[in-house]
């Protein structure tokens, strides 16, 4: 029994300096992670202006337009309206065949 105890302070003294859980990732990768690409945003989410590509939080007020089944929103009108120009251009479908 008494060479169990010496082995965990051994094992202490050995691991005092060392994290005892990995460190947190940086925060603009852990916001990047929780950012939602367009046409995947719900109220509440932060998200990726499709039209600016700049990060929001997506209120009940933002700007929004449906297109192709999914609801894009917007961090202004003038995005909105960019956008309802021509959708195709903001898309991710259309942005991977280019």
């Amino acid at each position: 029994m008494p060479m169990v105890r010496w082995f965990w302070v051994g094992c202490l003294l050995s691991c005092a300096g060392a994290p005892l859980v990995a460190p947190a990732p940086a925060p603009e990768t852990l916001s990047k992670r929780l950012v939602k690409s367009p046409g995947f945003a719900e109220v509440g989410d932060l998200a990726l202006c499709p039209v600016l590509e700049q990060t929001f939080r997506v209120s009940a007020d933002s700007p929004s337009a449906q297109w192709q089944g999914k609801t894009y929103y917007f961090c202004c009108d003038g995005c909105l309206e960019d956008f309802n120009r021509s959708p195709e251009a903001y898309t991710a479908s259309s942005k991977q065949s280019r």
